[in-house]
C-alpha cells in the first residue's frame, strides 16, 4: 500500500511569522493576559502531574482534552510551550511573573529574555533546580 500525502492550506496570515522573533524594548502586562497564562499554567501544571499507567486512557472532562498514551501526553506539555511561546513573541507581554509551575515559568523567562535581546544563560544544579541568569555585557 503506497503512503499518500495531504497538502494542508494555513489560513494564518501571511504576515504573521511564527519562526521570526520580534525584539521589542520592553514587554506590558495586563489583566487579561495575566488570567490567560494563568489558565494555562493550570492546564500545564494538571496535565504534568497527573499519573499516567499502562496506556490507560485520561481525560480532562472540564477542558475536553483526552489521551491515551504517554508520548500524546509528553506532546501535549511541549505544545503548551509552544503556545505560550507564540504568545509572547507575537503579544509583546511579560508572562512570568503569574506562572507558578517552575518548569513552565522559566521556560516563559527564557521567551521573555529572547524578545528582548537579552544576553543569558540557563543553568540547572544537581537537584534539577533550573535558573535564568542574565549577562549584563553587551555583545
Amino acid at each position: 500500500m503506497e503512503a499518500s500525502t495531504r497538502s494542508i492550506r494555513s489560513t494564518v496570515s501571511k504576515e504573521i511569522k511564527y519562526n521570526e522573533t520580534i525584539y521589542r524594548t520592553s514587554l506590558k502586562t495586563s489583566n487579561s493576559s495575566d488570567q490567560f497564562v494563568k489558565e494555562l499554567d493550570k492546564l500545564y501544571g494538571e496535565l504534568i502531574t497527573t499519573p499516567h499507567f499502562n496506556d490507560e486512557e485520561v481525560v480532562f472532562e472540564e477542558i475536553g482534552i483526552s489521551f491515551f498514551h504517554k508520548e500524546t501526553k509528553e506532546e501535549l506539555a511541549a505544545l503548551i510551550m509552544t503556545c505560550l511561546s507564540f504568545y509572547i513573541n507575537q503579544t509583546g507581554h511579560q508572562v512570568s511573573h503569574v506562572i507558578e509551575n517552575n518548569e513552565l515559568k522559566t521556560y516563559a523567562t527564557v521567551m521573555e529574555n529572547v524578545s528582548l535581546g537579552k544576553n543569558f544563560m540557563v543553568t540547572r544544579n544537581a537537584l534539577g533546580i533550573t535558573e535564568v541568569i542574565e549577562n549584563e555585557e553587551e555583545e
